[in-house]
């Protein structure tokens, strides 16, 4: 699964989740600098990496504020599904 995001099937999914949301960002309805994000993480979820119901359309700026908020809210998890917080992050890298 790691490298999903680079083959065909990541591509169709890909596109019918653009299909599915009509081209325009879930949170600000933006049009223009747009990427497909999964709702919950491939790495927790790798049943749902091509379930269109899991994916959504994020513009830039919502995407980078969606990152910068699941930073601040600690909300991190690992393959296994505990919940991680920054600091513990950081030690391990």
């Amino acid at each position: 699964m790691r490298n999903a995001h680079r083959g065909w099937r990541y591509k169709l999914w890909q596109k019918a989740v653009l299909q599915l949301g009509e081209y325009k960002c879930h949170l600000c309805s933006a049009t223009t600098n747009l990427t497909v994000d999964h709702i919950k993480p491939i790495v927790t979820h790798p049943e749902l990496a091509y379930d269109v119901k899991n994916g959504r359309i994020l513009c830039d700026k919502c995407r980078i504020d969606d990152m910068l908020k699941s930073w601040q809210n600690h909300k991190f998890k690992t393959p296994k599904g505990k919940t991680k917080t920054k600091e513990e992050i950081n030690e391990n890298s």
